[in-house]
Protein backbone atom coordinates (compact mmCIF):
# COMPACT_ATOMS: atom_id res chain seq x y z
CA UNK A 1 0.00 0.00 0.00
CA UNK A 2 2.52 2.44 1.20
CA UNK A 3 4.67 2.33 -2.43
CA UNK A 4 1.77 2.66 -4.83
CA UNK A 5 0.27 5.17 -2.98
CA UNK A 6 4.24 6.97 -3.26
CA UNK A 7 3.42 6.20 -6.86
CA UNK A 8 0.24 7.33 -7.63
CA UNK A 9 0.73 10.52 -5.69
CA UNK A 10 3.78 10.83 -8.31
CA UNK A 11 2.04 9.57 -11.03
CA UNK A 12 -1.35 12.08 -10.52
CA UNK A 13 1.78 15.27 -10.17
CA UNK A 14 3.98 14.02 -13.24
CA UNK A 15 0.47 14.34 -15.74
CA UNK A 16 -0.29 18.05 -14.02
CA UNK A 17 0.24 20.66 -16.68
CA UNK A 18 3.53 21.77 -15.31
CA UNK A 19 4.46 19.02 -15.34
CA UNK A 20 3.67 16.48 -18.49
CA UNK A 21 0.25 17.55 -18.95
CA UNK A 22 -1.18 14.65 -19.89
CA UNK A 23 -4.84 13.95 -20.56
CA UNK A 24 -4.67 10.32 -19.82
CA UNK A 25 -3.43 8.15 -17.54
CA UNK A 26 -3.95 4.27 -17.72
CA UNK A 27 -6.83 5.01 -20.54
CA UNK A 28 -8.93 7.10 -18.15
CA UNK A 29 -8.79 10.66 -17.80
CA UNK A 30 -5.55 12.16 -15.62
CA UNK A 31 -6.69 13.27 -12.38
CA UNK A 32 -6.45 16.82 -13.47
CA UNK A 33 -8.90 16.38 -16.33
CA UNK A 34 -11.38 14.67 -14.57
CA UNK A 35 -11.61 17.07 -11.32
CA UNK A 36 -8.78 20.20 -11.44
CA UNK A 37 -5.65 20.93 -10.90
CA UNK A 38 -6.36 22.23 -7.30
CA UNK A 39 -7.66 18.54 -6.78
CA UNK A 40 -5.21 16.49 -8.30
CA UNK A 41 -2.23 18.16 -6.36
CA UNK A 42 -3.74 17.92 -3.41
CA UNK A 43 -4.79 14.20 -3.95
CA UNK A 44 -1.03 13.61 -4.56
CA UNK A 45 -0.49 15.35 -1.33
CA UNK A 46 -3.26 12.90 0.31
CA UNK A 47 -1.46 10.05 -1.20
CA UNK A 48 1.91 10.90 0.27
CA UNK A 49 0.98 12.14 3.54
CA UNK A 50 -0.94 8.57 4.09
CA UNK A 51 2.00 6.40 2.89
CA UNK A 52 3.95 7.50 5.69
CA UNK A 53 1.10 7.43 8.02
CA UNK A 54 0.99 3.40 7.43
CA UNK A 55 4.56 3.13 7.79
CA UNK A 56 4.17 4.90 11.45
CA UNK A 57 1.10 2.70 12.44
CA UNK A 58 2.45 0.10 14.86
CA UNK A 59 -0.72 -2.05 13.64
CA UNK A 60 1.05 -2.53 10.22
CA UNK A 61 4.66 -2.66 11.31
CA UNK A 62 5.57 -3.61 15.37
CA UNK A 63 9.05 -3.34 15.67
CA UNK A 64 9.46 0.67 16.03
CA UNK A 65 13.21 0.71 14.64
CA UNK A 66 11.67 -1.02 11.66
CA UNK A 67 9.15 1.88 10.88
CA UNK A 68 12.28 4.04 11.58
CA UNK A 69 14.23 2.06 9.38
CA UNK A 70 11.68 1.84 6.57
CA UNK A 71 10.45 5.65 6.93
CA UNK A 72 13.71 7.04 6.03
CA UNK A 73 14.94 5.05 3.24
CA UNK A 74 11.62 5.46 1.69
CA UNK A 75 11.96 9.49 2.04
CA UNK A 76 15.37 9.24 1.16
CA UNK A 77 14.23 7.35 -2.18
CA UNK A 78 11.33 9.76 -3.16
CA UNK A 79 12.94 13.15 -1.68
CA UNK A 80 15.42 15.34 -3.51
CA UNK A 81 17.99 13.00 -3.93
CA UNK A 82 16.14 10.65 -5.57
CA UNK A 83 12.87 10.32 -7.01
CA UNK A 84 12.02 14.09 -7.11
CA UNK A 85 15.55 15.18 -7.63
CA UNK A 86 15.49 13.54 -10.65
CA UNK A 87 12.44 14.44 -11.57
CA UNK A 88 13.38 17.99 -11.65
CA UNK A 89 16.63 17.21 -13.35
CA UNK A 90 13.99 15.75 -16.05
CA UNK A 91 11.88 18.80 -16.20
CA UNK A 92 15.24 21.40 -16.35
CA UNK A 93 16.61 19.16 -19.17
CA UNK A 94 13.33 19.05 -21.60
CA UNK A 95 14.42 20.90 -24.38
CA UNK A 96 18.01 19.81 -24.36
CA UNK A 97 19.06 17.24 -26.70
CA UNK A 98 23.38 17.60 -25.70
CA UNK A 99 22.81 15.49 -22.52
CA UNK A 100 25.20 12.52 -22.09
CA UNK A 101 24.43 9.32 -21.82
CA UNK A 102 25.58 9.20 -18.08
CA UNK A 103 23.34 12.65 -17.47
CA UNK A 104 20.50 10.78 -18.68
CA UNK A 105 21.02 7.02 -16.42
CA UNK A 106 21.46 9.94 -12.92
CA UNK A 107 18.01 10.95 -14.19
CA UNK A 108 16.55 7.34 -14.90
CA UNK A 109 17.88 5.62 -11.85
CA UNK A 110 16.46 8.77 -10.11
CA UNK A 111 12.97 9.53 -11.28
CA UNK A 112 12.06 6.13 -11.71
CA UNK A 113 14.46 3.90 -10.34
CA UNK A 114 14.60 5.25 -7.16
CA UNK A 115 11.05 3.67 -6.12
CA UNK A 116 11.47 0.61 -7.81
CA UNK A 117 14.89 -0.11 -5.91
CA UNK A 118 13.19 1.35 -2.76
CA UNK A 119 10.38 -1.56 -2.89
CA UNK A 120 13.85 -4.01 -2.93
CA UNK A 121 15.03 -2.02 0.15
CA UNK A 122 12.30 -2.01 2.25
CA UNK A 123 11.71 -5.32 1.87
CA UNK A 124 15.09 -6.26 2.92
CA UNK A 125 14.11 -4.43 5.62
CA UNK A 126 11.06 -6.38 6.34
CA UNK A 127 12.79 -9.49 6.27
CA UNK A 128 15.55 -8.76 8.05
CA UNK A 129 18.24 -9.23 5.07
CA UNK A 130 21.90 -8.34 5.95
CA UNK A 131 24.01 -5.73 4.43
CA UNK A 132 24.95 -7.68 1.35
CA UNK A 133 21.73 -9.37 0.70
CA UNK A 134 20.25 -5.99 0.94
CA UNK A 135 22.99 -4.23 -1.78
CA UNK A 136 22.83 -7.08 -4.15
CA UNK A 137 18.32 -6.69 -3.93
CA UNK A 138 18.98 -2.72 -4.55
CA UNK A 139 21.16 -2.89 -7.15
CA UNK A 140 19.11 -5.96 -9.28
CA UNK A 141 15.65 -3.21 -8.54
CA UNK A 142 17.78 -0.46 -9.93
CA UNK A 143 18.59 -2.22 -13.15
CA UNK A 144 14.86 -3.27 -13.24
CA UNK A 145 14.09 0.50 -12.88
CA UNK A 146 16.50 1.09 -15.73
CA UNK A 147 15.01 -1.28 -18.08
CA UNK A 148 11.81 -0.38 -17.10
CA UNK A 149 12.34 3.52 -17.87
CA UNK A 150 14.22 2.47 -21.67
CA UNK A 151 10.81 0.51 -22.29
CA UNK A 152 8.58 3.10 -21.45
CA UNK A 153 10.69 5.93 -23.33
CA UNK A 154 10.21 2.87 -26.27
CA UNK A 155 6.62 2.50 -25.43
CA UNK A 156 6.19 6.30 -26.06
CA UNK A 157 7.78 6.11 -29.55
CA UNK A 158 6.50 3.29 -30.77
CA UNK A 159 3.34 2.55 -29.06
CA UNK A 160 -0.30 2.10 -29.61
CA UNK A 161 -1.86 5.13 -27.11
CA UNK A 162 -4.98 3.14 -26.68
CA UNK A 163 -2.82 -0.06 -25.62
CA UNK A 164 -0.76 1.75 -23.08
CA UNK A 165 -3.93 4.14 -21.80
CA UNK A 166 -1.43 7.44 -22.10
CA UNK A 167 -0.42 9.82 -25.22
CA UNK A 168 2.37 7.96 -27.28
CA UNK A 169 4.94 10.76 -28.95
CA UNK A 170 5.38 13.12 -25.90
CA UNK A 171 8.90 12.76 -25.14
CA UNK A 172 9.47 14.37 -28.79
CA UNK A 173 7.05 16.95 -28.22
CA UNK A 174 8.76 17.99 -25.38
CA UNK A 175 12.19 17.44 -26.58
CA UNK A 176 12.56 14.79 -23.42
CA UNK A 177 16.47 13.63 -23.44
CA UNK A 178 16.41 9.84 -22.85
CA UNK A 179 17.96 6.90 -24.25
CA UNK A 180 15.87 6.88 -26.78
CA UNK A 181 15.81 10.43 -27.90
CA UNK A 182 19.55 10.30 -27.64
CA UNK A 183 20.62 7.17 -28.76
CA UNK A 184 17.55 6.19 -31.08
CA UNK A 185 15.44 3.41 -31.36
CA UNK A 186 18.08 0.86 -32.32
Amino acid sequence: SVIEAVHSYSLIHDDLPSMDNSPTRRGKPSNHIKFDNHTAILAGDALLSWAFQIIGDSNFIKESEKRSEICFALAKAIGPNGMVGGQQADMDFNGKDSLSVDAIEWIQNHKTGALISCCSHLASILLDANEDQKNVLVSYAKDIGLAFQIADDLLDLVGNEKVIGKPIMQDKKNKTPNFVTILGKE
